[in-house]
C-alpha cells in the first residue's frame, strides 16, 4: 500500500511539472525570438528588464468583457499582470512571439494610463500600432508564416486563431503590400473584433473626457505617432 501511495504521489508530481513546463517553455522560448529582431528588442527594452517580464508574463484567460484578444494587461490579486491569451499556448513559440510584442504595447498603454490616473478606451490607433509593431516583428523574423496558428491542420485548433483574425499569412499580405494597406485591415479587424469605433482625436476632442483623460490620450498618440514613421 505504500509503494502504491509512492507511485502515486510521483505520478501526480510528475503530471504537475510537465504541466507547468509548457507555460515556462513558451515564455522562455518567446522572448528568444524577440530577441532575434531589431523591433523585438526594442520593445523588450520598453518593458525594462527580462526578470521583470518574467515577473508579470502569463498565460490565462482573457478577463476583458470582449475575450477577443491576443493579450492584456490586468490587475490580479497578486499584482498587474501581461496576460497573452491562453487559448494561444499550444501555438509554437515562434507564433507566440507575434502575439507577445502585440501584449507589450497594451503594457506600454497601461504605463500611460498610470501615469495619468486614468483608463483610457481601446483606440482604433492604438490597435494599428500594436498589431503593425508585432508585424515588424514577424516581417524581421522572415515572416516564418509556417508557424501561423490559424494554418494548422486540425481544424478545431486553427479556429482559435480565426476567431481572434490572428493569421499571420493574411496580415503578412497586407503588410507586404504597402503601411496604408495594412493600418486600413488593422482597423478594420479592429471594429469586427467589436472594440470601440473611436479614434483618439475624437476622444481628445470630446466634451465628455476629462483634462487627466485628455492629457494621457496626447501622450499615447505622440507616441503612435512616432513609432508609427
Amino acid at each position: 500500500m505504500r509503494i502504491f501511495a509512492g507511485l502515486l504521489l510521483g505520478l501526480v508530481i510528475s503530471i504537475q511539472c510537465l504541466a507547468d513546463s509548457l507555460p515556462n517553455r513558451q515564455r522562455r522560448l518567446s522572448v528568444h525570438f524577440l530577441e532575434k529582431t531589431p523591433t523585438g528588442v526594442y520593445l523588450l527594452e520598453q518593458v525594462g528588464s527580462r526578470d521583470f517580464l518574467f515577473s508579470i508574463y502569463i498565460f490565462d484567460e482573457i478577463r476583458n468583457q470582449n475575450s477577443l484578444m491576443l493579450a492584456e494587461y490586468i490587475s490580479t490579486e497578486e499584482g498587474e499582470k501581461l496576460n497573452v491569451n491562453a487559448e494561444l499556448l499550444a501555438s509554437s513559440s515562434t507564433y507566440m512571439s507575434w502575439a507577445l510584442a502585440d501584449g507589450i504595447s497594451k503594457y506600454r498603454v497601461a504605463m500611460i494610463e498610470k501615469k495619468h490616473n486614468v483608463k483610457l478606451p481601446l483606440f482604433i490607433e492604438s490597435t494599428q500600432w500594436a498589431m503593425y509593431l508585432a508585424m515588424k516583428h514577424w516581417d524581421e523574423l522572415g515572416q516564418p508564416n509556417d508557424h501561423d496558428y490559424a494554418n494548422h491542420p486540425d481544424r478545431h485548433i486553427a479556429d482559435v486563431a480565426l476567431k481572434l483574425q490572428a493569421s499571420t499569412t493574411e496580415l503578412s499580405r497586407f503588410f507586404n503590400a504597402s503601411k496604408d494597406s495594412f493600418l486600413k485591415r488593422a482597423a478594420r479587424r479592429h471594429i469586427s473584433l467589436g472594440y470601440p469605433n473611436i479614434s483618439i482625436k475624437d476622444y481628445i476632442g470630446s466634451s465628455t473626457s476629462s483634462p487627466q483623460q485628455k492629457d494621457a490620450a496626447r501622450e499615447l498618440y505622440g507616441l503612435i505617432r512616432n513609432e508609427l514613421k
